[in-house]
């Protein structure tokens, strides 16, 4: 079975899983959105963002960007938080 069809299947596991991504995003935020220079770029796109506090955190320190959030709809659902 495909991971994410587990996932979905197994509430407990899918919630483990996506509190282990929130964290490991949680983790880098600082660096990436302090240690990179977005300043050429006006477009960024976040494949796999989860709930979007990546790209929303970024985004909130570089408002010349526009950002793209894709992911798994079970991922999104809560909306983009920084």
């Amino acid at each position: 079975m495909p991971v994410f069809d587990y996932y979905s299947q197994n509430e407990a596991s899918g919630a483990v899983f996506d509190r282990a991504m929130k964290n490991i995003s949680d983790a880098i935020k600082p660096a990436i959105v302090n240690g990179y220079d977005f300043s050429g770029i006006g477009q960024l796109v976040d494949i796999g963002g989860g709930n979007g506090s990546l790209i929303a955190s970024i985004l909130k320190a570089n408002s010349h960007l526009q950002g793209i959030l894709f992911d798994q709809a079970a991922a999104i659902a809560n909306g983009m938080t920084a």
